[in-house]
């Protein structure tokens, strides 16, 4: 019912307040071991992933310079193409009416160009998809491994203020 002889002493109560300080520093020190581990968690966990990241952005690279090789051989393929076909067209025009059998061989001859330059044409725009998809990939990768390095900075600076605030409050 509180008399004085229930009460603390000074001396006990400052005997509590030592053992209650020693713990709160106690968990302190584990609190910024934590933030600590974390800390290194994130730069090993980012690592990682831009580790991982590295060999898949070198393929993706590699597949872009192929197509981009591809698509400029394919283009300078048509390009001999409709110079032949044009040659073969002017020839083709040059042919006298009664010439029958040669008019059509050139007919034909015509015929298969422009059956290549088709083919050539429908390759070019498959290259040029591939070439878009490609970088549509990469940039993906891109913009994934720079929002990694983001959160990781956002997780790092929020350790480092646990840490401080930690080393403040002991």
């Amino acid at each position: 019912s509180g008399t004085i002889d229930e009460q603390l002493s000074q001396g006990e109560m400052n005997q509590f307040n030592d053992k209650k300080i020693h713990h709160q520093k106690a968990i302190a020190k584990i609190d910024i071991n934590i933030a600590k581990k974390n800390k290194e968690a994130i730069g090993a966990q980012l690592q990682q992933q831009t580790s991982q990241m590295g060999p898949q952005l070198d393929q993706i690279e590699k597949q872009m310079y192929d197509n981009k090789t591809k698509l400029q051989d394919l283009k300078t393929q048509l390009n001999q193409q409709r110079r032949e076909y044009q040659d073969k067209m002017d020839i083709y025009y040059e042919i006298e009416p009664e010439q029958e059998e040669l008019k059509l061989d050139a007919y034909r001859g015509l015929s298969a160009i422009k059956d290549n330059i088709d083919k050539l044409s429908d390759e070019i725009n498959q290259t040029q998809d591939s070439i878009t998809q490609t970088n549509q990939q990469r940039d993906g990768m891109l913009k994934q491994k720079s929002q990694s390095q983001a959160q990781a900075s956002t997780a790092n600076k929020a350790a480092d203020v646990a840490i401080r605030d930690q080393n403040n409050a002991m």
